[in-house]
Formats: structure tokens, C-alpha cells, sequence
């Protein structure tokens, strides 16, 4: 019996055996009947034994018994007059059964006709052969057998032969191996549709995304494809090509050089005039000759070979976006169920190219929104800063009569509440996009709140409109955190406390250890203490709405239009503030009672094992740390286009003792460079008319080994890597007051040695 493990090759050659037995017989049977035969050798059980002619019919009939092969002798009508068991048993029936009866009554309807065509041509040829299948006993449906059988004519008989190993096993062995082909080809198509699928989600990269979907085509479904977009302004690109071959990929990438021209009657082009698919099972002459753009691309195009093509349109939100084109160079052609592959496979890729196109949009949208911020960042910073400037040294001025004092503070205040304001904007850029980043170590949050209680309360305090109440509980303030970074946050919140409270209101800023333990994550330190330092700044203000409280700490929040208009503001503070103290693996929450009860902000932060001194040290201006280090006074190159900064931080800087050359370009900054002998220090501006102060800083570093600040109205990060990278030592954001400027230079000041 043959196995359903043997191979579609070895069922050939055991069919081609068969059929060379059957021969056999027939050929014995054919010389029996031209009296060629004078005696018959049959194997029996017991050994050889020789029948001579005229023992013929009893010895004749022995030997059909005893045969493998089925046979039977039937009526020119089908009637079975004498049949073997091996006969019997092709017809699915008893041997009793069978002898007497009609042939065609276990025969399968769509054989009789077969069957009763090669009786006939039997009769009237002598012999006939064919195949014919079974349908069960009795003529009941049954499992089917299929046999081939020869027909012979002897004295007017018919004798019918039948293989004995039927081939049922063959047929069902073909129809496997038929069916293990069609279950690879729908499991690679699956395959294919899974990893379009894919696309959509992975890629969002326009020419990663061309790439993978070219590579999909040629791991299986195509030889090689290409793939053609319609840009924006209409224009048609080949903006991908892929070849299964590597040897063969550069010949495919020729084909970028010969994009659609838009009236070809074939290919890509015939599908962008209609947005239609065409499938060219067969690929002739006349339809490279109607492609090709030239002698050139026509031998780029024979060479590849084509055979078969199915370009498909690329269609995504009702739009034509493109043409992916598919080819074979083997025998095997597209057909319709390749074309509904394709148009599914189109349809997903069409989807991922869509979404890597928005997503670029999105990007470039976005990059435009952070150029503008930044020009818009420098536009308003650089008209403060000489404001500033003047304003730091004039507060100094001890002749100035007090009430000019207090009017210098308050635009002081002002020009820094709008430096702020440029700020939040720039930082509500640096969250949206994850790069707001802290520069952490140990620090005392006690000396962070006194500084910006001073900062935002101080005014009120001295002018009596609100009083303020301390009670910092906590035995320990230490935290790790980005100083300045909580300073803003603490900053934000009282100053809406200040804003919202009402003159003869008090503001309450308390602190406490809670003993809850949180696990710390990777970037807290290992010394982390269990517990939280809490700070909660509470005021007798406005209150907040129940309908507010869920969305406070949202962007550009401000409750109702009435509060809004009353209290200004962009309400950006509280969102930027949330975000900042989440980076310190804190909590900001807020509570209110309702409309005119006030409001809570609380902090909740990680402690951190650290010593007092340290963190006391660690927050101590660095005016005050170095002020035993201040040494000679220095020579500074001050390169600033914008002439009244210029002149006001000359002015500054000169009264803080040091020597100024100013330039205004890069050229005159150079020149100054070679022509005064030592210079000490470099503060440059970045955007200069005829460069950049970063080419600037890296000419000044490379000839004369001088440190450098950036001064600069530009701030994102971007700008500050680059200003480091060029050699620049610190990068200011303008505007900037006396005190930080003069606390930097000491922070970047080379040694001066005796003679300088």
C-alpha cells in the first residue's frame, strides 16, 4: 500500500510501473489469443506449475484467481459474467455480489459515460484503457475508488483489467500535495497581510516605511517591485525599488531614473489615470516596448525580464497617493487571486505611507512652532536685557532717593515677570516633547522656599497688603533636585497665592515629614530616605470652582473668562509647575473649599540621606562662595550686534572693575582678539550679521585657549548643547540681571597671573 509520506515523484514512477504490468498482461492475453502460447507457468502456493492449452479454461481460470491485479470478463451490456477477488474488491463490493450483476452499478455517475465510450471503443478497436472511479456497494455512496483498467475483446467477450493496487492513493496523494501548495501559499499570503498590517503602527518614517513595504513585496510575493508617489505639487517619484536577487538590486534601482511620464497605455501609469488595478498575466514585446523612455530604460527593462505584472493603486483617506507595481520573472503568472493580494497589501502599505506622511507633517509643523518660539524668544529677550542691565546698576545707585528706588523695582519686577512669561512658553515646548531636563544633587528645600518666598512675597510683606506665615516643621529639608527647578515651581505657586489673595489675607506655607515609604526609581540615589518631605502653600484667596479642580493644572487653564481677565496671566505656571516636580518623582496636588475659600498647593517630594552642611553649601549663591576667590579684575571681549545691550552691559561690567573691548561682528571680535594683546574672557551673542558666535568661540578656543559665555536670546536646548559643544563654558538666556552675570564670570574666570 502507498503511504501518504511517499513523494509526488516516487507515486509517478509506482503509477508508470503499473501501467508497464498492466502492458504485460495485455500482451500475454494478445499472444494467447493468436495461438502463440502452448502452455501457461502459474506461482502457485506449492511451487511452479505448467498448464498446457488444452487444460486451458480450469487453468485459465486459476490463474485470474490467484492474480493481484483485478479481472473479470463482462457482457458487451456490462454484465459481470466471472470476476476475482481483487476485482471485487476495486468495486467496493462482496465477490458474490459482484458476479451476475451490472458493472455500472458501482460505478460513479460522472464515470458510466467514460466507462461505456471505452467499452465501445473496445469492441470496435480490440482494446481500450482509461480510469474510472468507484462510489461503494450496492451502488450507495461510499469512499471512492479510483483504478485504471484495459479493455480487451476475446472471442466476443469482453475481459476487463484493473490495476489491483488501485490509484486512490495516488489521487489522494496529488490532491495533498496540491493542497499542502495551496495551504503555503494562503499561509505566506497571511503572512504577508500580518506584516501590512504592521506597517502602519511601526513605521512612521515615510522612506523607512517605502522601504519595508518594497522588501515585503520581494520576500515572497513578487521577484521584484517598484514604487511610484504622487508628490504634492503633482509630480510623479519612483521613490522605491526592490529586487528578491541582491545580485540584481542595483539593476532595479536604474529604474528610479525612469519614473511614469502620466501617458503610457500600460503599468503605472494607466493606473494613476484611473486609480484601478491591471493585472498583465503576460508580459510581451509590445508592452516593454510602450513602457520604455528610451533605449536605456528598455534595457534595463529586458533585463529584469518581466513575465508577469500587477500594478496596484495606493489609495489612502480617499486619496491617490501612488502605484505599487508588482512583477514576476519565473513561469508562474499572476492571477486574480494574486490581484486581491495585492490590492489588500496596497491598501495597508497605502495606510502606513499615509500616516508616515502626516506623522512628517506633524514633525515639520512642529519644528516650525519651535523656530518660531525660539525667534519669538529672542525678539522679545534682547530688547530687556539693556532694560534690565540698566535697571540692576541704577538699584545699586545709593543716591537715588527711595521713591525712585521703588519705581526701579517694580519695572525691575516686571521686566522679569515678562522674562519669565517667554520662559513657560519655552518650557511648556521642552515638556510636550520630553526634553525638559534636571541637573540634580543634594540640596536643602528649606532654603529654596525662604528664597522664593523673598522673591514673590517680600513687596507685600513690606508694604503690609498680606501677612505670611512660616512653619517649616520638617527636622530635615534635604532632597535631590534640580534647585533652581523647584525654586520655579515654589515661585509659580505663591505667586498665584499673592495674585489671588485679597489685601489683609494671609498665605501659609508649611512643611512636615509624612512616613510613607515610596520606592525610589533609577535615577534617585541609592541613600534615599524613607518618607516624604511634604510642602503645602495655602492662602485665604478667591478659592477654586469643584468644577476646576480637575483640569487646574492643565496648559493655558484659567478657570472662567471673568478670573482670566481680572487676574491675567497665561496660565501656564501651575502645568509647567506639575510636570516638574512629577520629573522629581513628586506630587503636586491642589484642594479648594469652593469660591472664596481659599486654596492648598501641596509638594510632596523623595527624602534623600544628605548632610546639612552640604545642602546648605549647595544652595548658597555662587556670589557668595566666591567671593574670596575674586581675584584681579578681567579683560573681557564682549560681542553684542544689538548697541543698546552693548553699551548697558559694557557700562555694568566696567563698574564691576573689568577692562571691555565691545564688538559688534565676528570679523571686529577677531581683529579685537589679535589686536589687544591677553584677553581673559569671551560673552558673545550667537546670532552675529556676518556669522555665528559659535564659530566665533571655536576660532577664540582654538588660537588662544579663552573660556566663554554664550549670551543669547535663543534658549532651547539645541541652543545650549551646541554653545557647549562649540566651547562656550556657560549659556545665558537673556535678559540677565548684574548679580548672575557677575556670579558666572566668577564661575568660568581663568586664573590671572602677575603681568597679565
Amino acid at each position: 500500500m502507498i503511504t501518504a509520506t511517499k513523494s509526488h515523484e516516487q507515486l509517478v514512477e509506482e503509477i508508470a510501473e503499473l501501467r508497464g504490468r498492466l502492458k504485460e498482461a495485455e500482451e500475454t492475453l494478445s499472444a494467447i489469443r493468436e495461438g502463440e502460447v502452448d502452455a501457461l507457468v502459474v506461482n502457485e502456493r506449492r511451487g511452479e506449475k505448467v498448464y498446457t492449452l488444452k487444460s486451458a479454461d480450469r487453468s485459465y481460470r486459476l490463474m485470474i484467481q490467484e492474480m493481484q491485479q483485478g479481472a473479470a470478463s463482462l457482457t458487451t451490456d456490462g454484465l459481470v459474467l466471472f470476476c476475482n477477488r481483487s476485482f471485487a474488491r476495486l468495486l467496493n463490493a462482496p465477490l458474490e455480489t459482484v458476479i451476475g450483476s451490472s458493472v455500472f452499478t458501482y460505478v460513479a455517475p460522472e464515470s458510466r459515460p467514460l466507462l461505456e465510450a471505452l467499452l465501445r471503443q473496445a469492441w470496435e478497436s480490440g482494446s481500450s484503457q482509461g480510469e474510472i472511479v468507484t462510489q461503494g456497494a450496492g451502488g450507495e455512496a461510499g469512499v471512492p475508488t479510483f483504478f485504471a483498467f484495459s479493455a480487451l475483446v476475446l472471442d466476443g467477450v469482453f475481459i476487463l483489467y484493473a490495476v489491483a493496487t488501485d490509484l486512490t492513493d495516488q489521487r489522494r496523494m496529488a490532491e495533498l500535495v496540491a493542497h499542502v501548495d495551496e495551504r503555503k501559499r494562503i499561509e505566506e499570503n497571511l503572512r504577508l497581510l500580518a506584516d501590512a498590517g504592521a506597517m502602519p503602527t511601526e513605521a512612521l518614517d515615510l522612506a523607512a516605511t517605502l522601504q519595508s513595504s518594497a522588501l515585503l513585496a520581494v520576500s515572497g510575493f513578487a521577484d521584484w517591485c517598484v514604487i511610484d508617489l504622487v508628490t504634492e505639487e503633482g509630480r510623479i517619484e519612483r521613490v522605491a525599488a526592490a529586487h528578491a536577487d541582491p545580485d540584481r538590486q542595483a539593476l532595479v534601482e536604474e529604474l528610479k531614473r525612469f519614473p511614469p511620464r502620466g501617458d503610457e497605455p500600460y503599468g503605472p501609469a494607466l493606473v494613476l489615470r484611473t486609480g484601478q488595478a491591471q493585472m498583465i498575466p503576460q508580459v510581451g514585446p509590445e508592452h516593454l516596448e510602450a513602457l520604455s523612455q528610451g533605449p536605456e530604460h528598455l534595457r534595463v527593462l529586458a533585463a529584469l525580464a518581466a513575465r508577469s505584472a500587477l500594478p496596484v493603486p495606493l489609495s489612502a483617506r480617499g486619496r491617490l497617493l501612488g502605484v505599487w507595481s508588482f512583477f514576476r520573472s519565473s513561469d508562474r503568472c499572476y492571477d486574480e487571486g494574486d490581484l486581491a493580494l495585492a490590492e489588500e497589501l496596497a491598501r495597508r502599505a497605502a495606510l502606513a505611507i499615509d500616516n508616515a506622511r502626516l506623522y512628517g507633517a506633524a514633525q515639520a509643523a512642529n519644528l516650525a512652532k519651535d523656530q518660531f518660539l525660539a525667534t519669538l524668544s529672542h525678539e522679545l529677550r534682547t530688547p530687556l536685557t539693556p532694560v534690565l542691565a540698566v535697571i540692576s546698576s541704577l538699584e545699586r545707585d545709593a543716591r537715588l532717593p527711595p521713591p525712585v528706588q521703588e519705581s526701579l523695582a517694580m519695572v525691575r519686577r516686571n521686566v522679569e515677570l515678562e522674562a519669565r512669561l517667554i520662559d513657560d512658553l519655552l518650557d511648556l515646548t521642552r515638556i510636550s516633547r520630553g526634553k525638559l531636563e534636571l541637573s540634580r544633587r543634594p540640596a536643602d528645600l528649606r532654603q529654596v522656599l525662604e528664597q522664593a518666598i523673598e522673591t514673590c512675597c517680600g513687596q507685600n510683606l513690606v508694604s503690609g497688603r498680606l501677612r505670611v506665615v512660616k512653619d517649616l516643621a520638617a527636622l530635615d529639608h534635604s532632597v535631590w533636585a534640580d534647585a533652581p527647578r523647584l525654586a520655579q515651581v515654589f515661585w509659580n505657586v505663591l505667586n498665584n497665592a499673592v495674585k489671588f489673595t485679597p489685601e489683609g489675607g494671609t498665605i501659609t506655607v508649611r512643611s512636615w515629614v509624612e512616613a510613607t515609604v515610596q520606592e525610589a526609581d533609577s535615577a534617585t540615589p541609592a541613600d534615599t530616605e524613607p518618607g516624604e518631605i511634604v510642602v503645602q502653600i495655602s492662602d485665604t484667596g478667591v478659592g477654586i470652582p469643584p468644577d476646576s479642580l480637575g483640569h487646574i493644572f492643565n496648559a493655558f487653564d484659567q478657570g472662567d473668562l471673568t478670573t482670566a481677565r481680572r487676574f491675567g496671566g497665561l496660565g501656564l505656571g501651575l502645568a509647567i509647575s506639575k510636570a516638574i516636580v512629577e520629573l522629581h518623582n513628586g506630587r503636586l496636588t491642589a484642594e479648594s473649599e469652593g469660591t472664596g475659600q481659599g486654596a492648598s498647593f501641596t509638594v510632596r517630594l523623595p527624602r534623600v540621606r544628605c548632610c546639612q552642611e552640604t545642602a546648605e553649601v549647595g544652595m548658597r549663591p555662587s556670589s557668595e562662595r566666591r567671593q574670596a576667590e575674586s581675584g584681579h579684575p578681567l579683560h573681557i571681549l564682549l560681542v553684542e550686534d544689538h548697541a543698546d545691550t552693548a553699551e548697558a552691559l559694557a557700562a555694568l561690567l566696567e563698574a564691576l572693575g573689568h577692562r571691555i573691548t565691545v564688538a559688534g561682528t565676528v570679523g571686529d571680535a577677531l581683529a579685537a582678539a589679535a589686536a589687544n594683546g591677553h584677553i581673559d574672557l569671551v560673552i558673545s551673542d550667537l546670532g552675529l550679521p556676518d556669522g555665528s558666535g559659535l564659530d566665533l568661540m571655536r576660532e577664540l578656543a582654538g588660537r588662544y585657549r579663552l573660556p566663554g559665555i554664550a549670551l543669547s536670546g535663543y534658549g532651547m536646548e539645541e541652543d545650549v548643547r551646541q554653545s557647549r559643544d562649540a566651547g562656550f563654558a556657560r549659556h545665558l538666556t537673556k535678559p540677565v540681571t548684574l548679580d548672575l552675570i557677575k556670579d558666572v564670570i566668577e564661575q568660568v574666570r581663568v586664573p590671572v597671573t602677575s603681568g597679565a
